[in-house]
């Protein structure tokens, strides 16, 4: 299944490109995983009702929903230029919903007034508040040179780059039980 959208070139000219409506899907399909663990997190009854190994398996599909997700965004980020008012946009988003949350917190007297907590809202991304958000960041700022490799290697080379990437951030932490880049699995 595929439907059309509009879309530009480089040169401004409009054109009609394919969408893949499963990818599409799967990206909904993963966006419901990934809510409904974090609100998992939320609903105590659920957890005390349900075997904590259906629990463990919900939360590891979680976790594979993250990575599959990021390799969709991935996928259609490829071939679109880096724009720095989506970077901002995106900064200015986190910022707003952070600040709100906090002056929120503390209108209702829920909040605290340290230093840390006050920073963390001024400086959400590079304090890594929300670990997600932080990696997409850099992940979007790197995006032009990481496209950049990628469409100079060959097909060989990138095989070799795919297996040793799900070697280190997927396999390695699995043996040894380690989160080398701080993304706790995909889980937060």
């Amino acid at each position: 299944m595929s439907g059309e959208y509009l879309s530009k070139d480089k040169k401004g000219n409009a054109d009609m490109k394919e969408r893949d409506i499963n990818l599409e899907i799967l990206r909904i399909v993963c966006m419901i995983v990934i809510v409904s663990n974090h609100a998992l997190n939320c609903v105590s009854f659920l957890q005390e009702s349900v075997k904590p190994e259906w629990i463990h398996m919900y939360r590891a599909a979680g976790g594979f929903m993250v990575d599959a997700f990021i390799l969709i965004n991935g996928y259609f980020m490829s071939d679109k230029k880096f724009e720095i008012r989506k970077l901002v946009l995106l900064w200015a988003q986190v910022w707003f919903i952070t600040i709100s949350v906090y002056l929120f917190l503390q209108f209702t007297g829920k909040g605290s007034m340290h230093v840390p907590e006050l920073l963390n809202c001024i400086f959400p991304i590079s304090r890594k508040v929300y670990w997600f958000i932080t990696t997409y960041f850099l992940l979007y700022v790197c995006s032009p040179y990481i496209n950049i490799v990628i469409k100079k290697m060959t097909e060989k080379q990138y095989k070799i780059l795919l297996g040793v990437l799900t070697a280190v951030i997927t396999v390695v932490p699995c043996i040894w039980n380690k989160d080398s880049f701080g993304t706790a699995g995909g889980m937060g």
